[in-house]
């Protein structure tokens, strides 16, 4: 006899449906399409651990005027000229629509380096100077 609750049911098929697109993207090679797989992903969890399975492994800290990440125990300065956002996500809070964050996918060709960048949205987003506040528009 199975009684499962209908929350649960829509748990397990809303499980089911988020490892099918994980598994579509391991076979996709484009994020930048908004009605890819990886765009149906609704917590910034789970978009964070689909862009890792695609090779997007380094953790980018945003400063004023470059991106900073570390390699081999040595922190990286990488400047707007040095790399491409290739990818931008935006999550909203549970409770509150203010809490938002945006998620950057980021690659930088010259120190062959694929990542991510979590930054707040809007009026709570870290301060930007120049070439970077163009970058991320």
């Amino acid at each position: 006899m199975n009684n499962k609750t209908e929350n649960q049911e829509n748990q397990e098929k809303k499980q089911k449906q988020d490892r099918i697109i994980l598994e579509e993207l391991q076979h996709s090679n484009t994020n930048s399409d908004p009605n890819s797989p990886l765009h149906t992903l609704d917590t910034l969890s789970k978009t964070m651990n689909a862009l890792k399975n695609k090779g997007y492994t380094t953790n980018f800290n945003l400063k004023k005027d470059c991106l900073v990440c570390e390699r081999e125990g040595k922190e990286i300065y990488i400047y707007p000229n040095e790399f491409e956002i290739e990818d931008t996500f935006r999550f909203e809070g549970e409770t509150n629509p203010a809490d938002a964050s945006i998620l950057y996918a980021i690659k930088s060709d010259k120190y062959s380096l694929k990542g991510v960048l979590v930054n707040a949205y809007g009026v709570y987003a870290d301060d930007m100077a120049g070439e970077m506040a163009k970058k991320f528009k």
